[in-house]
């Protein structure tokens, strides 16, 4: 049954938002446990309140090492209007993870970057 499966929280990873040296905006995942994170698939998707979205993308990481990061889309300007939600499934052993990140619209620019420790640079953290 449902309610026999217990999912808990998911508070291994996180999204970041970085912009590159050409000015594009590359969305990272980031492993912050000291754990192997393997199986992750991402669903990405834009979209408003008055109906308006963006496709719906999906990606595979097979493999995630501890205290690393990997890019996995580019997220282009016409999406930043768009309320941009990233919903990620993992396991850690035979455990499995997951968890909704949002950004919300409009959220992606420059005055919102943060150092990030992970990466060392600036970007927009979600965790």
């Amino acid at each position: 049954m449902r309610k026999d499966i217990i999912i808990p929280p998911a508070n291994h990873i996180a999204l970041i938002a970085v912009q590159d040296d050409t000015g594009a905006w590359m969305m990272h995942i980031g492993n912050q446990s000291n754990e192997i994170i393997k199986n992750i698939m991402i669903t990405s998707h834009g979209s408003d309140t008055a109906g308006v979205s963006s496709s719906t993308l999906r990606h595979f990481i097979e493999v995630l090492e501890p205290k690393t990061h990997v890019p996995f889309e580019t997220i282009v300007e016409e999406v930043f209007v768009l309320n941009n939600s990233f919903f990620v499934t993992y396991y850690i052993g035979n455990t499995i993870y997951d968890k909704e990140y949002i950004f919300e619209a409009n959220s992606i620019d420059q005055s919102q970057t943060v150092w990030v420790e992970l990466m060392q640079c600036r970007g927009i953290f979600r965790d």
